[in-house]
């Protein structure tokens, strides 16, 4: 026989109803222009990535009947140790009893102190991407394409300075302080600091060297590791290509992948 954990939307997080409305604003454009043997590329793309919620974790009482198991309180008692000692069977005991075992329920409050229905929570971060590109037809059969993206992730926060965390050393001795973290505008410490050094160069190659539309193309591009550099061709229907990249600045490691 089962014993019972406990009553309340258990599947649930026990919660009264979370919701969660989240999207992307975004604007950008892009425009090609063609010059001789150039085609010159260039756009950009700001986004503003919102998410208001709330999850009510644990908001709706919790109810369970477990003195057995949590106190080692028995509801019965028979002589028969195997049935005395059977922990399922006294905390369902205990349960038609009606004997509460212990209660949970979450509490909200906001910054000052003052509680709160439920959790709401407005989170923001901007991004930004830019980038310029040529492709440079230096012959017929051979192209050079190179350009420049530059890429910002903005440090989240939330709108209503409802964002807490510490920001010493977890490691260290307690106690802690959890500050207000947001806007730096607002006078707020951000979760971290902005990365404002995302560039990323381009650099590829495109030959044609039987002039039959199969391309061998090389091109290089960053890496978190480093640099990157490509190459691959393709004749008569199958594929290999060959990967390089410079895992820590002193060493390389090489990848090799063969598709018929």
């Amino acid at each position: 026989m089962p014993g019972i954990s406990g009553f309340g939307c258990l599947l649930q997080v026990d919660r009264d109803g979370s919701r969660r409305f989240s999207g992307t604003y975004t604007v950008g454009n892009d425009v090609t222009w063609v010059k001789g043997h150039h085609t010159w590329k260039a756009g950009f793309e700001f986004r503003k990535v919102y998410s208001n919620s709330t999850d009510e974790f644990l908001s709706r009482t919790t109810l369970d009947f477990n003195n057995f198991s949590n106190f080692s309180v028995p509801a019965f008692q028979t002589g028969n140790s195997a049935v005395d000692s059977n922990t399922s069977l006294q905390n369902m005991v205990w349960s038609l009893f009606g004997a509460v075992g212990s209660q949970t329920q979450a509490q909200f409050f906001n910054k000052t102190g003052v509680r709160t229905s439920d959790d709401p929570r407005g989170f923001r971060q901007p991004e930004l991407g830019a980038f310029l590109q040529d492709s440079y037809k230096i012959v017929r059969n051979l192209t050079l394409s190179y350009g420049l993206r530059y890429q910002f992730n903005g440090v989240p926060y939330e709108e209503n300075n409802l964002l807490s965390t510490v920001f010493a050393n977890p490691s260290g001795p307690a106690p802690f302080t959890f500050l207000i973290a947001g806007e730096k505008d607002k006078g707020l410490p951000p979760l971290y600091s902005n990365d404002w050094h995302d560039f990323e160069p381009r650099l590829g190659l495109a030959w044609d060297p039987l002039g039959q539309g199969k391309t061998s193309k090389l091109h290089a591009s960053p890496h978190p590791d480093g640099l990157s550099y490509h190459r691959s061709a393709r004749f008569r229907g199958h594929f290999a290509a060959l990967a390089c990249r410079n895992a820590d600045r002193d060493r390389w490691r090489r990848r090799f992948a063969v598709h018929c």
